[in-house]
């Protein structure tokens, strides 16, 4: 769950505006300095600042991002504040104890480290403000100062929600603008929903104010952009701010869609006969065929390389003058190319290949590996029985007769050489047609590939059946120039890529893998439709140690019944166990717990009206990592069995077991493990662990929750107010 964060911009004790971003988005949240103002961050869903950010100097830009980077090169921003070093800002944060601090570089250098809150205390509360203290970045830190939300707005809300929608109303193509599309509208519809009366602002990517209008009554709201504003040709995304009476707002980031309003070049149509009609165009565009007379012959689209072709079973009379005209994907148009049906034309012959992959008509140019494609071709039915003789360069591929309806066909005995191929035809021992070129190719492509770990303390090539925590590591290798690379884990594609002039690919995916066993396969498939795969089979294992700051670390994680488990280590001292016994620095009372397990699976906050962490409110997120406490689902009070699961295989799954139990089971001392107790992963304090599953206590004001111990499978129930330790679920 990424965190969502709230960017508050003040001016002394005014709020100028409170936004919002959230981490990871890939869409940055924008904003422009002005003078003398500081910039509070707010995790929304903890009240306080986050606990740790990445700071750039970009010029006269300040990048931030949430949280760690996924890898060394991962600069990418959540949010961009442009033009601060031209002014004198700041960047502070409100930390758990409600006071407010500076947030201060980590690393050596300050314009390009993590920075967290530290330093002295600015203010004594969230409401009682003190001067702002300035500083820039070139003075050795980004000194941060708290700035107050006076003017009467202590009780005021920024709106709570706003969306974006975008919508090309210019024909021919209309409708929603989705994520990676293209539109030739310069000036779409903006809409949406957010708070009822907020003033909706929309600007483009570039700070341009596009308009603005008014929520109505149920909080819907559009923006027409006048043409003086309309969009250049180039890739964006809308800006849109909502502001309410208050003076509070909230701001979010539309789709990034495509501007294109050039239309393409005219299609060149190929001299024909009348049957069939063939020409290029833009690759990917939509060919329309039309008489002089504006009627449409018939209609296709432009293969990969731009070639097309109509195949009419009446062939379009002699003297017809015939126009195409290309639409690509923005709906732009261009102007007709044309040429004037010649009955008396020669076609050159039609190759086809009907071999998988790739299976079609194979254009003059293209390749293909089928080694014994069909030759055809089309002639006025008057002449019927004439004789065909097929020509490879010189050389006679075989003879066949014109059929009643004019057409004809042949395909070759043999199979062709590798390479090039000059094909034509003669009627009758007459003068050759024109001639269609190709390249037969039946050889798969070589391919090689290395995956690369990109982060941690161990980087490089990851063996085949090694191990990594990159989640997102590097595929890269060499292939034959120009092929399609795909890349597939297990029966997933990634992605795709191509290769470049020299064969070299390159692929990063987009979504992290999950924490499990990975079979990364490359498959190289040429123009001709060869293909060749290479595969790698490596574990994404989880990090042995989550730092949680404060708040210690989770230590000597576990895989049982299909998750990982770890042991939190309060005091942060590496161990469970201190001079032979338990280290009882590391417990917990339940009702500290209740503070930081309450949200269900989905990131959805436990009910107020609930105080204490359940099996459905037992999520929570800490330091990026989304953890859950176990759950009790022994089904009888008292010492459990242990006979259910022994975690051979590893993660084993047991759908009558939960958590705790299957811990105590995987660990039980069986002989599965080599373990330091009956029922306790190696390093992990022994005795009882708190679980999220509530006990119903009727007439008692001592709240209870379910406890395992570990050491003999005890299930039982103890006081919130009791101290136990801790393991965690980390849903990776």
């Amino acid at each position: 769950m990424g965190k969502k964060i709230a960017v508050i911009v003040k001016e002394g004790q005014n709020v100028i505006s409170n936004n919002t971003v959230a981490e990871g988005s890939s869409k940055p949240l924008i904003i422009k300095a002005g003078s003398n103002q500081s910039y509070e961050l707010k995790d929304i869903a903890t009240g306080v600042a986050p606990d740790q950010i990445y700071v750039v100097r970009d010029g006269k830009n300040l990048k931030i991002k949430i949280g760690k980077k996924d890898k060394k090169a991962d600069d990418d921003a959540d949010i961009i504040i442009e033009e601060y070093f031209e002014h004198d800002n700041t960047l502070i944060g409100v930390a758990e104890n409600g006071e407010y601090y500076n947030f201060i570089p980590q690393g050596a250098d300050p314009e390009a480290s993590y920075y967290s809150l530290g330093g002295e205390t600015l203010v004594e509360s969230e409401t009682d403000w003190l001067p702002i203290i300035l500083g820039v970045l070139g003075a050795g830190a980004i000194a941060a100062a708290a700035s107050g939300g006076g003017g009467g707005n202590h009780d005021a809300a920024a709106p709570d929600n706003l969306t974006v929608d975008l919508y090309d109303d210019e024909a021919p193509i209309e409708g929603e603008i989705t994520a990676g599309t293209s539109t030739n509208d310069t000036t779409p519809v903006i809409s949406g929903t957010t708070e009822a009366g907020a003033v909706v602002t929309a600007k483009d990517d570039a700070g341009n104010v596009l308009g603005s209008a008014t929520a109505d009554d149920n909080g819907n709201y559009t923006i027409t952009i006048t043409p003086t504003k309309e969009l250049s040709e180039d890739t964006h995304y809308i800006q849109v701010t909502a502001k309410n009476d208050a003076g509070l707002d909230i701001t979010e980031t539309s789709v990034i869609f495509t501007v294109d309003i050039t239309p393409p070049e005219a299609p060149v149509l190929n001299p024909t006969d009348g049957s069939p009609i063939t020409g290029t165009a833009e690759a990917g565009s939509h060919i329309v065929i039309t008489d002089g007379e504006g009627n449409v012959i018939g209609e296709t689209d432009a293969n990969q390389n731009g070639n097309f072709i109509i195949e009419l079973d009446t062939p379009v009379p002699d003297g017809t003058v015939i126009n195409a005209t290309a639409t690509d994907a923005a709906g732009n148009e261009s102007q007709p190319g044309t040429t004037t049906v010649n009955a008396a034309l020669v076609d050159a012959p039609i190759v086809y290949d009907d071999v998988a992959p790739v299976i079609g008509i194979v254009f003059d140019g293209e390749s293909t590996n089928d080694a014994r494609p069909t030759f055809s071709g089309t002639l006025d039915p008057s002449n019927k029985d004439a004789n065909i003789e097929v020509f490879d360069g010189t050389t006679s591929l075989g003879t066949t007769t014109v059929g009643a309806d004019g057409s004809w066909s042949l395909t070759p005995d043999s199979d062709l050489a590798e390479g090039i191929h000059t094909i034509t035809y003669k009627k009758n021992g007459g003068d050759a047609s024109p001639a269609t070129q190709f390249t037969v190719d039946t050889v798969d492509p070589a391919i090689t590939m290395t995956i690369n770990d990109n982060v941690g303390d161990i980087q490089g090539t990851i063996a085949n059946n090694g191990s990594t925590d990159d989640t997102t590591p590097t595929v890269e290798g060499k292939t034959e120039a120009g092929a399609t690379v795909t890349i597939k884990d297990g029966s997933t594609v990634l992605g795709t890529v191509t290769a470049d002039g020299s064969g070299n690919y390159t692929f990063t995916p987009d979504t992290p893998l999950d924490v499990s066993t990975h079979t990364i396969t490359a498959t190289a498939t040429d123009a001709a439709g060869n293909s060749a795969n290479t595969s790698s089979t490596f574990t994404i294992t989880p990090p042995p140690v989550i730092d949680l700051g404060e708040d210690g670390q989770l230590i000597h994680p576990v895989f049982v019944d299909g998750n990982w488990y770890y042991y939190w280590d309060k005091d942060g001292d590496g161990q469970g166990e201190t001079s032979g016994g338990s280290d009882f620095q590391d417990t917990f009372t339940h009702d500290e717990l209740d503070a930081i397990f309450m949200y269900d699976a989905n990131g959805n906050p436990r009910p107020s009206n609930q105080e204490d962490t359940t099996d459905t409110y037992r999520y929570a997120e800490l330091e990026g990592y989304n953890v859950a406490l176990p759950s009790y689902g022994a089904e009888t009070y008292g010492v459990q069995a242990g006979t259910e699961i022994d975690n051979v295989p590893p993660g084993e799954i047991n759908p009558t077991y939960d958590d705790l139990v299957a811990i105590w089971d995987a660990f039980n001392g069986a002989g599965t493990t080599t373990t330091t107790g009956p029922g306790t992963p190696d390093g992990w304090s022994e005795g009882f662990y708190w679980s999220a599953s509530e006990f119903e206590t009727i007439g008692s004001q001592d709240e209870k929750h379910y406890t395992m111990d570990l050491t003999n499978g005890l299930g039982g129930t103890n006081g919130d107010h009791d101290t136990y330790w801790v393991a965690v679920q980390v849903v990776f």
